[in-house]
Parts: structure tokens; sequence; C-alpha cells
């Protein structure tokens, strides 16, 4: 699943120094900062590791995320955990037997996911063409979407008219990355989901990439998959932690 869509305007207040607040409790306990959601959009049910084969999450007891109509909510934890497991699952990619999904209401639009490994993700040629193909096929504009885009890759610290016009090809690693990233921010979606998207990224772009997050996330809710604690808590993300 690959998509994009314009951020809300006028994001919060951004303090840098915040980090995500970790607890001592159960490992798979809630261990963020913030309230529960007043509404919820959507309720992801956990069911404690069933099976020791095939992709699970490794919760010893069972375990509810319940995800507002807006803000980022963060999966914590270490390799193995099934932290991207649990995304897949929460975008409707994968179904998986521990993951129980309970939306409020049918979603106005699909989840999207940008992946841990672009490269099973890339597929366009030009980077212009990769970053609006989710937006554009969820009913965007492509010119309002393209200008979208060269404003996120601008605020990334590139110049937006020399990325549109590469070969996909031609990126880093990272800088493929950051290209399914800001495909997903900026499509329609009623959920956004990313999996370690600070992975390789310097100080200024990790700073960068979490205000275009929490911005996105003042229109929709935002899922992270991540073992960034600094980053996390610069998003304001309530946090839950897999593994054990």
């Amino acid at each position: 699943v690959t998509a994009h869509s314009p951020g809300s305007p006028g994001s919060p207040g951004f303090r840098p120094s915040e980090r995500a607040a970790v607890a001592d409790g159960g490992p798979d306990q809630r261990v963020g900062s913030g309230d529960e959601p007043s509404v919820v959009a959507l309720e992801l049910e956990v069911l404690p590791e069933i099976s020791e084969r095939g992709p699970r999450i490794r919760v010893k007891q069972a375990l509810d995320i319940r995800l507002g109509s807006r803000g980022v909510t963060a999966l914590l934890g270490p390799n193995g955990a099934g932290k991207s497991v649990l995304l897949a699952a929460a975008a409707g990619l994968e179904e998986i037997a521990q993951v129980r999904l309970h939306w409020a209401s049918p979603p106005a639009q699909p989840p999207i996911m940008a992946l841990q490994y672009p490269e099973l993700q890339v597929f366009e040629e030009l980077v212009a063409d990769e970053l609006v193909f989710a937006a554009v096929a969820r009913g965007l504009d492509r010119s309002v979407a393209l200008a979208a885009a060269a404003n996120h890759l601008q605020d990334m610290g590139f110049d937006p008219e020399v990325m549109l016009s590469r070969r996909t090809w031609t990126l880093s690693t990272g800088e493929k990355r950051l290209v399914e990233v800001i495909g997903a921010l900026i499509a329609p979606s009623s959920l956004v989901l990313l999996d370690e998207p600070t992975a390789g990224l310097d100080a200024g772009r990790r700073a960068a990439l979490a205000r275009l997050v929490e911005c996105r996330s003042g229109s929709d809710p935002v899922l992270v998959a991540s073992q960034d604690l600094d980053w996390i808590g610069m998003t304001r993300a309530r946090c839950f932690r897999l593994g054990y």
C-alpha cells in the first residue's frame, strides 16, 4: 500500500526535548504519556502470543490499543517484538490471528503504510510519480499532490525540483524511505502507518519529520513503529511496548 495526503496546517507547539515516557511496568503495558482518546476510531485488540511459528506479536497478556480520530500512537520494543506485524495487521495487509480490528465506523479511506524496507514498495520510475501515486489513486488532484510533496521535500531539506525529477533507482535507501513516508503523509487515509521512519536520518531531518508527522496527525491518526525514543518524544505520541 502506498499513499500520501496533505497534512493539516498549524501543528501544535513542538518541543524537541520531550522524550517518550517509558515505565518500568509490564512489557506489554501502555508506557507513553497522554490520555486515552475520548473518541475511539479504531481499537486494536492484541491477544497473547499463541504460536511460536509464523508472524506473531510478543505479548503475554491481552493488549488493547485505542486510536482516536487524530494524534500519534507509537509501538516500542526490540527487534522481533512484532511491531511490523501489528502495523501490517492494522493496515489490513495481513490477517493475524492475534489481532482483531474494531473500527467505530467504516473508514472513509483505507489505511496506508510506509514499510521499513522501501525497496519492497518503490515501483515507479520517477520520484514525482512515486510520491503522488497513492494520493492520486485516492482521488487527490495530481497538481495538489505534487505541491504537497514538494512542500514536504523542502521541509526535509531537499531541493523539490531536483528531487521530483530524479529516477527512483538512483536514490539511496534512506531517500527511498523518505519518499515512501512523504507519499503516505500526503495521501488521503483514515490511518497512516509508518515503520521505522527515521532509520538512517540525521538529527535535522529527524526533527523535520517529527514536525510533519505531528502535523499530519492533526487530521487523522498516525501509528508508528520505532526504536527511536528521542524522536517518538518529539511527536508527542502515546506509547505501547511490545516484546518480553
